[in-house]
């Protein structure tokens, strides 16, 4: 299986970190287009607790033509993590493994009870490739974190009557 590509307009070139066309701290219409664009979609839905949320789920596929969810947690409707998991084998893991060391550096694993994890920070935003095996497949999962939309949120704002 090819490594991930990007989606049409993005750049391979290292710089900053995104996957599958997607990055940290991207507003919900970009990330909403680029979903459009992996013939995927998502739903959200606003926190009754704390309107400054919205949590999505949602599919899209890798140019693969493999299924993929997505979910995102929203902040101001900019991505503060988004989440994408499939079950695989261990060649795509590597894979995309590969297609990460490329673009942003070789790191080394950290490993803990079977789950591998390679991790990426540029600017306060982190990407994070986890690994593990279950029932003899590979669970396999890709975070976008931006730590700026999460650091700037403050105490939760009084609820107004």
């Amino acid at each position: 299986m090819a490594a991930p590509a990007v989606l049409s307009g993005q750049s391979s070139a290292a710089g900053p970190l995104d996957f599958l066309g997607l990055r940290p701290g991207a507003s919900r219409v970009e990330i909403e287009a680029g979903l459009a664009e992996a013939r995927g979609s998502w739903q959200c839905r606003r926190s009754a607790v704390d309107r400054r949320f919205a949590e999505c789920l949602g599919t899209l596929e890798d140019p693969a033509g493999a299924m993929l969810t997505i979910t995102g947690s929203l902040v101001h409707d900019s991505a503060a993590v988004l989440l994408l998991r499939r079950v695989t084998t261990a060649a795509t893991a590597a894979s995309w493994l590969q297609h990460l060391a490329t673009r942003f550096g070789v790191v080394a694993p950290k490993r803990d009870r079977g789950q591998e994890t390679w991790q990426w920070v540029r600017r306060g935003r982190m990407i994070r490739l986890t690994t593990r095996v279950e029932s003899g497949a590979v669970a396999l999962s890709v975070s976008l974190v931006d730590g700026r939309l999460l650091d700037g949120l403050g105490p939760l704002p009084p609820r107004h009557q």
